[in-house]
């Protein structure tokens, strides 16, 4: 049996970088204590082990003080989105003027792009999935695209995510004007 950090060390070698990500928010989450205790123990055992560089970078976001998603579905999400080259912003909130209208997933403001990650625990119920719907309505009329993945679309179709996800960057990247992206 392994501690903790050990046991995120041996991952390294096997896992993803979505896999890992999902592995490291997940414990993060249960004690935000652990990552210094896993930062010892990289400095400590960690050199020549294969895949601690990728555990190490989840390490310093962290540090960096970027947030931690809040289900294994957003970190999954978060690492394919990282996938087209653009870093979206985790818990992005939307204002209208003064007024907030949502706290998205993930967004990238300048193209005014969101992603919902719809698991079932958080959206399974029938006023979760009025209220989705109410937020998108607000969204639309303030120029954003809202773009829903679910888990089977998250874990069972990655290539097709970051491509339609590519793909509504660029869409967006080439039809807002100009001074909007800057906004």
């Amino acid at each position: 049996m392994t501690n903790l950090p050990r046991t995120m060390i041996d991952l390294a070698s096997v896992l993803s970088d979505e896999e890992l990500r999902a592995a490291f928010d997940s414990a993060v989450r249960k004690d935000k204590d652990s990552v210094p205790w896993i930062s010892r123990t990289l400095a400590k055992y960690g050199p020549g082990q294969r895949g601690v560089g990728r555990l190490r970078r989840l390490v310093d976001e962290y540090r960096r003080g970027d947030e931690v998603p809040d289900s294994v579905l957003e970190s999954l999400g978060v690492e394919l989105a990282k996938a087209t080259g653009r870093k979206p912003r985790l818990h992005y909130d939307v204002l209208d003027g003064a007024r907030h209208v949502a706290e998205v997933d993930l967004a990238w403001p300048e193209l005014r792009l969101c992603v919902e990650f719809d698991g079932w625990k958080r959206h399974g119920t029938r006023e979760a999935f009025a209220g989705d719907r109410r937020r998108d309505r607000e969204l639309v009329p303030l120029g954003w695209t809202v773009l829903r993945y679910t888990w089977d679309d998250v874990v069972g179709d990655q290539e097709f995510v970051v491509d339609q996800l590519v793909h509504s960057l660029e869409s967006r990247a080439r039809s807002l004007p100009r001074a909007d992206r800057t906004r």
